[in-house]
């Protein structure tokens, strides 16, 4: 009888390794923005491969990341050299860093690349929810992109995983296995921990990838206005838009530009323009027991201190 799981393709195949492993190397995670990049780091951390130190929340050392941007040699150099003085395996996750590859492959000790490949709509619309990008614009940008990184793993001669993020996500056991055997980790033993960083929407993922995420709070609510301050954090030339909402309905959206002292000297907001004072339309403002809640556009949560009930004497 024929066995068929020889046939099954589970998403991964090694490429150019060496007949030996060497004991010390450098992982690289490569792959267009949100096609999983963060998903391989966190497998790699759980096996225990050092990802650098700060780590973001979507797992990338940034100050390894910007030298590299910057074309800082000498910054990028000096980072390596202490991380290779701690550690004989370690790893860098940064998505765009095949389009940089001439200023890190020759700094690296012995570089393995760990390259992840995603459905290109998924992309481009993670990017619609999250970075309020065009679909179509992204869809095409996201394929470019992939086009460019197998350009970049064609020429690279070293060793290489690469890696399907949706076959991962089905077959999650034979992605932590083969993550395991290209890097010698034997590291069986934390299997465990490295499946439970597979998730296909990682809740801190979700939050800390979108430009949408906003900081506020809903001061004053009372029968002539509702006042308070508002603005995004990840978007520091972007005034923050907020609507007003009346017992779920929308009744009112003003733009937080006015002065906020406060703000500013508590050090929350660099200049402290984020304030919003809004008088209530004719006809719709709201009466003892209404509901009154403030939201940043394009944010999935109310501001603090939102919402609030109009009490009995007409202020809440």
């Amino acid at each position: 009888m024929t066995n068929l799981d020889a046939l099954k393709n589970e998403g991964v195949i090694a490429l150019n390794q060496p007949a030996s492993s060497p004991a010390e190397k450098t992982v690289v995670v490569l792959g267009v923005a949100r096609s999983g990049t963060s998903m391989v780091a966190s497998v790699l951390h759980a096996l225990g491969v050092p990802m650098g130190e700060k780590l973001s929340v979507v797992m990338e050392d940034v100050a390894l990341s910007q030298a590299v941007e910057a074309r800082d040699r000498a910054a990028l150099r000096e980072l390596v050299a202490l991380r290779n003085a701690r550690h004989p395996v370690w790893g860098w996750k940064r998505p765009s860093a095949f389009e940089h590859g001439e200023v890190w492959k020759d700094c690296f000790r012995n570089p393995y690349v760990v390259a992840i490949f995603r459905d290109p709509l998924a992309i481009a619309n993670r990017n619609r929810i999250s970075m309020l990008m065009d679909v179509a614009q992204n869809l095409e940008r996201s394929m470019q992109q992939t086009a460019a990184l197998v350009g970049f793993l064609k020429k690279h001669a070293g060793p290489t995983l690469l890696c399907s993020y949706e076959k991962a996500l089905i077959y999650p056991e034979a992605f932590v296995r083969a993550v395991d055997d290209f890097l010698d980790l034997k590291a069986a033993d934390r299997w465990p921990q490295a499946l439970a960083e597979m998730h296909p929407s990682p809740p801190r993922y979700l939050d800390a990838s979108r430009v949408t995420y906003s900081l506020g709070h809903l001061d004053t609510v009372n029968d002539r206005l509702c006042s308070g301050w508002a603005f995004y954090p990840r978007q520091s030339g972007r005034s923050a838009k907020v609507q007003i909402l009346v017992n779920d309905r929308l009744v009112h959206t003003v733009e937080a530009l006015a002065p906020r002292p406060d703000v500013k000297e508590k050090g929350i907001h660099p200049t402290g323009l984020c304030g919003f004072r809004a008088e209530w339309p004719q006809g719709a403002a709201p009466r003892s027991g209404d509901k009154v809640e403030a939201r940043v556009e394009g944010d999935i949560k109310g501001l603090d201190g939102s919402p609030r009930w109009l009490g009995a004497a007409g202020s809440a």
